[in-house]
């Protein structure tokens, strides 16, 4: 009998050593498709956070726009200065007393 319990013990022991490492396999692959799914998931709220390339367009043509309305503004500045500085004449200019 002493055999037959021994035997026993041994097969439960290899039994449970085989359920054992399948558990800790489940347990790798459950921690490598979690993994996976941080990276999809990190990937996606990446190109959520970018701009598409029509929101890009339009940026730029908005720039471009941008900068000629600047462009034009300054050039009417100068211009205005100019009339004014013409209009006034030289009587009007502050004198220099840095003397």
């Amino acid at each position: 009998m002493p055999a037959v319990i021994a035997e026993a013990v041994k097969s439960r022991a290899t039994r449970r050593r085989a359920a054992t490492e399948r558990v800790a396999e489940a347990e790798r692959e459950l921690q490598r498709a979690q993994d996976a799914v941080r990276l999809v998931e990190s990937r996606r709220l990446l190109v959520a956070l970018l701009p598409t390339d029509e929101v890009v367009g339009l940026l730029h043509r908005y720039e471009g726009h941008h900068f000629r309305q600047m462009r034009e503004a300054v050039h009417t500045l100068h211009r205005l200065q100019r009339v004014k500085a013409a209009r006034s004449g030289p009587e009007s200019a502050p004198a220099d007393d840095t003397d």
